[in-house]
Formats: C-alpha cells, structure tokens, sequence
C-alpha cells in the first residue's frame, strides 16, 4: 500500500517580499483555522516582514486548542532575515521553550555572507552550534568562497570542517571550483577535488578537467578531462574525453563523441567511440538518434550500442515524446530493448495536458505491466485555475487495478477574493498576492465512490498601515512545483518574476530543517530528480539577493 506523509509545515516567513509606500492601506493575514484540526497565527512588523508563525492543534479532551510550536523571526532595515527562532510549547513547564536557531549577516550589496544555526541545550541552559556557513563574493557579485564549520562540544566554538572556493573570468563563467577539508592533524586545510573550465570567445564551454588531491604527491592529480569543439552556429560538434595515466603522467585518450545537426540546428546524431590500445585507434560503440517535428521539439530519441558479437546495432532505449500547438510536451514515454523478446518495452510514461495560458492541468503517470504487455496507472494530478491565473483545484487520483479505473485519493479547491488588489494583501501561505478565502479540503469515499469534505480551513484577515516607507523590490509570483506530489521528477517554474530578482541557490529542506539537497546558480523550470529522497513533505527554497521564496513538496511512491 502506497504511504505518504502529509503534514501541514511552515511555509517559510521570508516567502515574499512587499512594495510599501506610507499611503497604503493593505490587510493582513492574521490567522487560517481548519476547525477542530488546526490554527495558524501570524504578525508582522511595521514594514510587512512576518515575524511570527504559531501553530496549534485540537485537543479533543480538552476541546480546545493547544499550543504546538511556533517561530519568530526579525529583518534588517532592508528586510533581510536576520535572526529565526523555533519554539515547542513545553506540556510540564506549560510554556514555549526554545528549540533552535538560525543567524543571518549579510554584506552591503545585500549578498548573505553568515548562516549559523544552533539548538537549545536543556542541560546547558545554552545555545549550542550546530552548523556554520561563511559566504564571499567578488566585485561582480559571484560566490567566491563557501565555508562550513561545525560545532566543537570540547572547545565550546567552532572549528573548521571544508570549504569551496570558485573563481570566474571576466564574463562571468565559472573557470574553477575546489573542494577542501579542514586537516586537525595538520591543522590546514587540504585538497579533495577540483573542477577547472575554460571557454572561447563566444562564452562556450570547450575544457572541462577534473583532479583529486593526491597526499603521497602533496599534489593535485589528474583524473579526467573533456575537450569540446563547436561549429560556427555554437553547436557542439565534438566531446573528446581523457583519463591520467599515472605510468606517462600524461592524458591519454579514452571516449569521444561526435554530434551532428540537421539545418535547423537540431541535433540528429551523436556517435560514441572508445579508444582501443591495440588497434592505437578510435572503434564506435554506440550512437543515439533523434527525430524532431516541424516546430523543432524533440519527438523521438534512440539510443544504440555496438554488439560485436552480432556485428551490428542493437537497440538499448529510446524516449519519445509528444506537443500541443503551443509547444507544450504533453506526452514523454521511455522504453528499453528486451534481448529476449527483441522488442521495446515500457519504462514509464507520462501524460499532462494544458490550458490556454500554459498551466498544468492534467499530469497522469503509468509504469508498464509486464503480464498484461501494455501501460497501467499509477496515479494522476489534475489542476484547475481561475481567471486570475490562481490555482483554485488540486485532486490526485491513484490507479485501481481491480477497478481497473481511477479512484480519488485527495483534493482541495481554493477560493479567492479579488476586490483587493495585488498589493493590499499581505498573505505568507503560498507565496499569493490575493486574498484567500477558504480551501475546502476532500478525501475520497470508496463506499460511494466519490468525494467526501474533510475539512475547509478559514483565513481571517484585519487592517495594516505601513508606518514606514520601503523601496521597491523584486518579487516572484505565480511560482510553481509540478507534479506535486510527485515520485520522479519535478519541474520549479519561478512564474512572472517582478523587478529583476538575482537569484542565488534552490534548497530543499525536510520538515525537521534539515537541507536535503541544493541547486546553486539554477535557471527557471529547473528540473529536480526526486526519486532518491524519502516519502514525505518538504519545502523548496529559493533564496534571492531580496529574500526567500518556499513551496511546500509532497514526494509519495
């Protein structure tokens, strides 16, 4: 049976960022209130920086609601986050207790150069560190150095754990980034590993090499490298690739793969070569070719090794996919050669589908049953906006082999007010610039085979003045997550971005805090493998040079 964790967490304070001016009358989300479930509270500083979230639960004996825990934040002057503290509410001292903490400093270009994060000793009556990041930047703005520290119980402060350290040329590429840990014995820091890049004129990519710390040597060792040719239209034409040879503490040549392009650019051909020490030359062992339609998307890809056994191609796999008029993929399918049947057989396959302005409304995934030889269900996600562009539906149906149909498994449907427009409302749940008014959340009835209300949470609001005058900042609407759920693959769409936002990192955090993964220096509709984190809510953060922006991920099986 498939499990999933649903829990209802923080979507994080710094999840927007506000245009004030001293005239403007604005509301404010004070609290949501899912009865006999829920209650979330909130307050705000005079300049629209949330800086309390608390969360309570029902407590059926009692019939009332009880405190669970809660978070306090402060900004700078330029509403940067400066300070995050959790609180547990404490059942036997019946008060909030601390928790945790985390630290911000930033430079004056608005780059954050200090992240530290401690927890709460009982025993000590202290704070004690846990984590500790350190940021550098050059004149241009680029992260230049990372470093991390942890917390020495025995030193009572913090020592040195690794670093990284990037460098950039002149247009902005990235030419070097090295790894190194903090040696105790030495008491110095040491290489792990190295990247160094170079590009030509036209900023293409045309060196890639790779070197390990070698201890022996006191010395960074080659490891691999990989050379990149391209045409005059900035096609890459040509990736050779090179081991080290340790013996002739040289490169040697080891794979290589040429690409060729119809007239329209497109990329039809990619042949793969080893390199073979007894004949001294190149031998082809593999080759992917790929189909595009008239709009020049992608509809068909196969890929194919050389059996020498057999002395010719053999098919290995191949993704077709398949788009609306408007370019929007609305099919994606993979296959793999079966030796034994020598046919193709399902991998998986997506379906979605589209509106008119290009959101997601359908996303449908099937694996391949082996015995029936032909595409099953596994679950599906529907989508619904308004005029307004809001998402105002979410359902996710799982597949029901008995059924052999569709069974509802959860949805919500949201409602929103526009008599306020997109600046008067101050609302932390979702990123939304409108006003919610409730959402009305349904599980699935197998008796009756239909939808059930579980529960509607309310949102209540009140009058804000902003007392002070705020510059104009950058912002990120409409910032989206789909699937979601999701078991594969994600797409983070950042939606209409407003104001010329400089974005930094893509983090993804468990429901304890805990960062799970990072993307440095993504670009919008970043796709994100989710299949190796665990069954369970997250939350995506994306951290710009204005602030964070947070989505909360369910990843089910």
């Amino acid at each position: 049976m498939k499990k999933i964790i649903y829990i209802l967490i923080l979507i994080n304070a710094f999840a927007f960022n506000l245009e004030l001016r001293a005239s403007d009358k604005k509301i404010k989300l004070d609290s949501t209130v899912t009865p006999n479930q829920s209650k979330q509270e909130f307050a705000y500083d005079d300049n629209g920086n949330q800086i309390l979230y608390a969360y309570y639960s029902w407590d059926k004996i009692l019939n009332n609601w009880v405190q669970s825990w809660k978070s306090e934040y402060i900004f700078d002057d330029n509403g940067n986050p400066i300070l995050y503290v959790l609180y547990r509410w404490d059942n036997i001292l019946n008060d909030w207790v601390q928790s945790s903490k985390s630290e911000y400093a930033y430079d004056v270009k608005g780059n954050r150069i200090l992240n530290a994060s401690y927890d709460w000793d009982n025993t000590l009556k202290d704070w004690v560190g846990d984590r500790k990041y350190e940021y550098a930047y050059d004149v241009k703005g680029n992260r230049i150095l990372s470093a991390w520290y942890v917390w020495d119980n025995t030193l009572n402060d913090w020592v040195r754990d690794s670093k990284f350290e990037d460098a950039y040329d002149d247009n902005g590429n990235r030419i070097l980034d090295a790894y190194y840990y903090w040696d105790k014995t030495l008491d110095d820091w040491v290489g792990d590993w190295k990247h160094e890049h170079a590009y030509d004129d036209n900023g293409n990519r045309i060196l890639d090499a790779y070197y390990y710390w070698d201890k022996t040597l006191d010395d960074w060792v080659g490891d691999w490298k990989h050379e990149h040719t391209y045409d005059n239209n900035g096609n890459q034409i040509l990736a050779a690739g090179y081991d080290w040879d340790k013996t002739l503490n040289n490169w040697v040549q080891s794979r290589k793969f040429e690409t060729t392009y119809d007239n329209n650019g497109n990329r039809i051909l990619d042949a793969g070569y080893r390199w073979d020490n007894n004949l001294n030359n190149w031998v082809v062992d593999s080759k992917s070719e790929t189909t595009y339609d008239d709009n020049g998307n992608q509809i068909l890809n196969v890929r194919y090794y050389w059996d020498n056994t057999l002395n010719n191609w053999v098919g290995d796999s191949k993704y077709e996919n398949a788009f609306d008029d408007n370019g929007n993929r609305i099919l994606d399918a993979g296959y793999n050669w079966d030796m034994r049947l020598n046919y193709w057989v399902g991998w998986y396959k997506h379906e979605h589908a589209f509106d008119d302005n290009g959101n997601p409304m359908l996303y449908a995934r099937y694996i391949w049953d082996k015995t029936l030889n032909n595409w099953v269900g596994r679950e599906k996600y529907e989508y619904a906006r308004d005029d307004n562009g809001n998402q105002i539906l979410y359902a996710w149906y799982d597949w029901d082999n008995t059924l052999n149909n569709w069974v509802g498994n959860w949805k919500y449907e949201t409602k929103f007010d526009y008599s306020y427009d997109t600046l008067s409302v101050i609302n932390p749940i979702n990123n939304s610039k409108y006003k919610f008014i409730h959402q009305i959340n349904y599980n699935w009835d197998k008796t009756n085979n239909d939808w059930v209300i579980s529960d509607t949470a309310k949102y209540y609001y009140s009058d804000f003045n902003p007392t002070s005058i705020e510059k104009e900042v950058a912002t990120i609407h409409n910032f989206l997550i789909y699937p979601n759920p999701s078991s594969e693959k994600i797409s983070v769409d950042l939606g209409e971005v407003i104001g010329g936002v400089g974005f930094t990192d893509l983090s993804i955090y468990d429901i304890l805090g805990n960062e799970i993964m990072t993307i440095p220096n993504y670009t919008n509709k970043t796709e994100i493998d989710v299949n190796n984190i665990p069954i369970g809510t997250y939350t995506i953060q994306i951290q710009t040079n204005t602030g964070i922006v947070s989505q909360r991920l369910l990843v089910n099986r």
